[in-house]
């Protein structure tokens, strides 16, 4: 849920930036193309949004990287999304489906979480996916 609503607020966002009205259904239809995308993923981490999902299934980490880094790196975001969002950008990065998998950035993404929300429900599951990989 807190991801659709990042996803809309981004969308609004760039369509405000490009100078494009962006009417409801606009967002409505690109929310349903992206829902498509995310659907295609064929891996077995349960807690992956569809934002992840996406940026999996069309090897672009980025695509989720970016819009959760936005929301972690503002004081409201980081309080509201900051655990979830290095959560997700951990999973994107450690997952094997992803042909744009690359641990070390996973494993920047864990230390991140673990400093900065060490009793975070997030990074208790980060460690045990991380150790599930036997990395």
């Amino acid at each position: 849920m807190k991801f659709s609503l990042i996803l809309i607020v981004l969308i609004m966002f760039v369509g405000c930036a490009s100078n494009e009205p962006k009417s409801q259904v606009d967002v409505d239809a690109t929310l349903e193309v992206w829902k498509g995308e995310a659907g295609q993923y064929q891996g077995n981490l349960l807690d992956l949004s569809d934002a992840s999902k996406r940026a999996i299934v069309l090897g672009k980490p980025e695509i989720a990287e970016g819009p959760m880094m936005l929301a972690y790196n503002s004081e409201l975001g980081r309080k509201l999304f900051g655990a979830t969002s290095l959560y997700q950008i951990f999973l994107v990065y450690i997952d094997p489906v992803n042909v744009a998998r690359d641990t070390n950035k996973a494993k920047w993404y864990l230390d991140k979480l673990e400093s900065e929300f060490p009793d975070s429900e997030e990074a208790t599951k980060a460690n045990a996916v991380y150790a599930g990989f036997g990395l």
